[in-house]
């Protein structure tokens, strides 16, 4: 609609200058032509002796960063005397960006947000057709829409029934004809078919998304994702029934996805812990209908690595403990609640400093690495009182080998914090806990090398990054 609205605009403008020429002269007005389009022509710098790419990105006004995406430049330093470099031009007439594709979004939607084209896109990334972009795996964009974040591209999506033409259907939405054929390439009105999805464009808080049938939304809410990541999925599609879906990894990790109603769709959480193999894994939904199973919708995605590190802990594991314990607990962790008891963001259950954060992995006693740090361990003396980051329901309090005094509080949704060394309990299995309610205290209980709270956070059992949910309410 802006673009509309500009295009209106420049052209009252354009056609009202002639008549104001004619009100001040006696001259014969000249008829208007229309103006040649500006190619854009990119400056270069030939890299001379001495020079970094720093001096000559600050010789130029631009970033260092810019000018690596520029010219696909992964170690700044290795730069040779009469190397031509593209310099991102600084007034915002090109600006070159990596940008990780989300699900729906084919190279027709990108190029449209940034202002380019898809045989650009195509060729900046050696890419041998549209298929080839995968969600979440970043792409090289040059912006012509001066800045690196991208303009909403929104519309609504309608699959065409039996007997609707195009007049009736850009009636509906009082819209013209031109406009949705422009819309969705259409070469004439008569191409339609029943069952076909068209973009509908006009102004919608999302952006529209080209996924196939009669889906009508399958979009992760965060996104794109790393190791450690708790992700919201959402789906809906035209007819009712019972969705269900699953995630894969290459080497074929699975990840089976429960989904709960919320306005016309359904929405489920994800937990990718710190050993999820980082690259491609692939998403399939589907549905039970009530008519007809849905069509099942299959794409690929990318998680990336988060970089975590290793920790060597100067104490002997009990391996066979140790999975013992994951084992019983595991139970625990997948039988939550299915709808949230939580409303807002969660809360830091500790006033203490960090000693240890979530995902490195882990050797014991200078022994091979099987595990990873999966939570965030805090300072503290015995007796620190510790409290609840949200609204749950105690499903957990009692001694363990390793983990000491426990409590496993369920928030809903397949979410459940773990509070492991403790000293004492201040709740009971069955009781209903509060945001900041005194849970427990701290202690040195267990496998422990002293007084520490360690706490975890699952989501169906992955222990994912507990500050992530300290930051944003999920779903």
């Amino acid at each position: 609609m802006r673009r509309v609205l500009f295009v209106l605009v420049f052209g009252f403008s354009l056609s009202a200058l002639p008549m104001l020429a004619f009100a001040q002269t006696d001259d014969a007005p000249t008829q208007p032509t229309d103006p040649t389009p500006v190619e854009f022509v990119p400056r270069y710098h030939t890299v001379a002796e001495g020079e970094s790419l720093y001096f000559i990105a600050t010789f130029y006004g631009v970033t260092q960063e810019s000018m690596q995406i520029a010219n696909n430049i992964a170690d700044p330093t290795l730069l040779f005397v009469g190397q031509q470099l593209l310099i991102p031009a600084a007034d915002g007439e090109i600006v070159p960006t990596n940008y990780a594709a989300s699900f729906g979004e084919d190279i027709d939607i990108i190029a449209e947000k940034f202002g380019a084209t898809p045989q650009e896109i195509l060729r900046e990334n050696h890419l041998l057709s549209p298929s080839s972009i995968v969600g979440g795996r970043p792409i090289r964009v040059f912006s012509r829409t001066g800045s690196s974040t991208p303009a909403d591209a929104p519309g609504l999506p309608h699959v065409v029934q039996a007997g609707e033409t195009l007049a009736n259907i850009a009636a509906r939405y009082g819209l013209t004809a031109a406009a949705i054929m422009q819309a969705n390439d259409l070469q004439d009105g008569l191409s339609l078919y029943t069952g076909m999805r068209l973009r509908i464009p006009t102004f919608t808080e999302d952006d529209y998304a080209d996924i196939p049938g009669l889906w009508q939304d399958v979009r992760f809410n965060n996104f794109p994702i790393r190791q450690g990541d708790t992700v919201a999925l959402y789906i809906e599609y035209l007819e009712p029934g019972t969705p269900f879906g699953r995630m894969t990894s290459a080497s074929g990790e699975l990840i089976p996805l429960r989904f709960i109603p919320e306005g016309d769709g359904y929405t489920t959480l994800i937990g990718f812990d710190a050993f999820a193999q980082p690259g491609e894994w692939k998403l399939v939904v589907g549905g039970e209908g009530d008519a007809r199973p849905w069509d099942l919708f299959e794409t690929e995605f990318v998680v990336a690595s988060a970089g975590f590190g290793t920790q060597y802990i100067p104490i002997a594991d009990d391996v066979e403990l140790r999975n013992t314990e994951n084992t019983f607990l595991n139970t625990i962790f997948i039988d939550s609640n299915p709808e949230p008891y939580w409303t807002d963001v969660f809360r830091i259950p500790i006033t203490g400093s960090v000693s240890a954060g979530y995902g490195d992995a882990r050797s014991y006693d200078n022994g091979p690495i099987y595990a990873f740090h999966s939570g965030i361990d805090f300072r503290g003396n015995i007796g620190t009182p510790i409290y609840s980051p949200a609204e749950g329901i105690v499903v957990f309090a009692d001694e363990l080998g390793l983990r000491g005094n426990a409590l496993i509080v369920d928030h809903g949704m397949g979410v459940m914090t773990g509070y492991y060394h403790l000293n004492s309990f201040d709740v009971a299995v069955g009781d209903t806990v509060e945001p900041l309610q005194q849970i427990a205290t701290g202690g040195d209980t267990g496998l422990s090398t002293g007084p520490h709270l360690h706490w975890d956070l699952r989501v169906w059992g992955k222990a994912v990054h507990p500050t992530r949910w300290l930051e944003r309410l999920f779903p």
